[in-house]
């Protein structure tokens, strides 16, 4: 029985986690129009990350503090560097404004496509 439930709990937490990177995937190709493909990666990089700093003898506590904070800077590295340069400016406008403007987020994108759309 309790094989079963471990199997279980393994399957479940192995579903989470597929969802957490599935609706990450949603979220920014139905805010942004853009295909991203690198939540898994970074995911991955997250995991990679607890399980070193587990191995360098911290609590799992540790491990999910620090975590994001590598993430954010390999993120802000990446974005900058090899992102950023090849966006479009309606695309960086979006990416500037997307953690700021969130609720304001649908009017505006509208509104930036009807603008463009009239001008042609």
């Amino acid at each position: 029985m309790s094989f079963s439930v471990a199997i279980g709990l393994d399957a479940l937490n192995f579903m989470l986690a597929l969802l957490l990177v599935t609706l990450g995937l949603v979220v920014i190709f139905g805010l942004m129009n853009v295909i991203n493909m690198a939540h898994g990666e970074f995911f991955l990089i997250g995991a990679y990350c607890v399980v070193m700093v587990e191995r360098a003898g911290y609590t799992f506590w540790w491990a999910l503090l620090l975590s994001p904070l590598v993430l954010a800077i390999i993120g802000l590295a990446l974005e900058e560097l090899v992102v950023r340069p090849y966006l479009s400016p309606f695309h960086r406008f979006h990416s500037r404004y997307l953690g700021h403007f969130a609720r304001v987020k649908t009017d505006r994108h509208h509104s930036l496509r009807t603008d463009s759309a009239e001008r042609r």
